[in-house]
């Protein structure tokens, strides 16, 4: 696999990714295919990022969309993304990791449950510091009470209903344990 190094070449003065060459228009996302490394020390991506292989960010990232790793990210010092992050593989963040302005805990800031639900989607359970559990669901982001709450309002006690409060309930394991680490 190839190696991809992004440098100040690919960035404007403000740190925003300019390097259109990498943008498809079908899918609308810069996409990476091979493995990424950043050299700068500030990336702001404003479209949504697709990469397949590993990438590695030292200094901040940005991404205001969705991004997808498909492998092993390292970033080491801060990412801030606003909107949905999947990373398939091992994810490691050396500093602050925020999500749609939520501190993110240490050592893991999220969990992704896929195939559940009306959506037959992926739910998104992020461990904040200090908003307890978010929940991404589709276009929903709020917290996992008011998530609970809209799922037994939509579902009742349907299938669905009972698939996302079997991970709500592991999601609030998972967050009990991670906090207890700290």
């Amino acid at each position: 696999m190839k190696t991809i190094i992004l440098t100040e070449k690919h960035f404007d003065s403000n740190g925003v990714f300019t390097a259109e060459e990498f943008y498809n228009a079908d899918t609308g996302r810069y996409e990476f295919h091979g493995n990424v490394k950043t050299k700068v020390s500030v990336s702001i991506f404003e479209k949504s990022v697709f990469v397949e292989g590993n990438q590695y960010v030292e200094g901040d990232q940005t991404v205001k969309g969705y991004q997808t790793v498909k492998g092993y990210q390292t970033v080491k010092g801060y990412q801030y993304v606003e909107g949905d992050q999947t990373v398939e593989g091992y994810q490691y963040v050396e500093g602050g990791q925020y999500v749609e302005g939520c501190k993110l805990l240490k050592p893991r800031g999220s969990i992704t449950i896929n195939h559940i639900g009306s959506r037959n989607a992926a739910t998104t359970f992020y461990f904040t510091t200090d908003s307890g559990v978010m929940v991404r669901c589709g276009c929903k982001f709020l917290p996992v009470a008011d998530f609970e709450q809209t799922v037994k309002s939509t579902h009742g006690d349907n299938q669905f209903a009972r698939e996302y409060q079997y991970a709500i309930e592991y999601a609030k394991n998972m967050d009990a344990y991670y906090r207890g680490l700290r």
